[in-house]
């Protein structure tokens, strides 16, 4: 089955607002339900696996509690300049609050200056942090799936001609080509993907021909992306979120990695 944007939103809303809607008793567990949607859930997790990695947060949040004066409330968050940086960012934080007993009350003293109530901190965290990053979050998620699914990339544009050498002994290659050859694998065993063969058949042929591309020391990237794109659309648009779809991002995440498109 294909992802069903609309079942996954619903669920992502009713954890989301839950969150929202918490007071400082239920606040943390709540953001913890939330937080494991989207650290778990295809393809929310892939984009917050992605998010995260951009994220070095100890020393930018020391650095943020610096700016507060005498004042409770009076410090002041600079976030990440580009979106992507300050999801990242954000989701760290509120991992902070969830992992660490009564942390949102530290954050508070230092940031929130309207009330020292518990559950005033609690909804202020809320209306000026989580529902402003859970719909910019679901946006991303949304143009990233979409984009996959049918084909297309709507953030990476390599030059049609340019080289890329391959270091087989690298990290970065031996990952990309195991998350692939398991998604070879999964697709040429599944007897559930499409109702026409030809199709599966196809497909399978052109991501064993992405597999040919990658056993060269060095590449044109246009040829990998023509070939893998519509392959690895078709695999997300037919698994949807089972395990083969799950396989089919991260083979798309690393082999992108490995062509140095970010």
């Amino acid at each position: 089955m294909p992802y069903d944007f609309h079942d996954l939103h619903g669920e992502y809303t009713d954890l989301y607002q839950a969150v929202m809607y918490s007071n400082s008793t239920f606040f943390e567990e709540n953001l913890r339900r939330f937080l494991e949607f989207i650290d778990e859930q295809a393809p929310y997790a892939d984009v917050a696996v992605e998010l995260q990695k951009l994220a070095d947060f100890p020393p930018w949040y020391e650095t943020q509690k610096q700016s507060k004066g005498s004042m409770v409330g009076s410090g002041r968050l600079e976030w990440p300049k580009k979106l992507d940086a300050k999801l990242g960012m954000q989701i760290a934080l509120f991992k902070h609050f969830s992992e660490k007993n009564e942390a949102y009350i530290d954050f508070g003293h230092h940031f929130l200056g309207s009330s020292t109530h518990f559950d005033d901190m609690v909804s202020e965290i809320g209306s000026q942090l989580i529902d402003t990053f859970s719909r910019d979050f679901e946006r991303l998620v949304r143009r990233r799936h979409e984009a996959i699914s049918q084909g297309r990339d709507i953030q990476y544009a390599p030059a049609s001609d340019r080289i890329v050498r391959l270091d087989h002994n690298s990290q970065t290659y031996q990952e990309a080509i195991e998350s692939l050859n398991e998604l070879v694998q999964e697709v040429a065993k599944s007897n559930s993907l499409g109702g026409d063969p030809e199709e599966k058949e196809r497909t399978l042929a052109e991501l064993k021909a992405v597999q040919s591309l990658l056993s060269a020391v060095s590449i044109r990237v246009s040829p990998v992306m023509t070939t893998l794109r519509p392959a690895i659309g078709w695999v997300v648009g037919t698994a949807g979120a089972g395990i083969i779809g799950t396989l089919a991002y991260n083979a798309w995440e690393k082999i992108m990695l490995l062509l140095g498109i970010s």
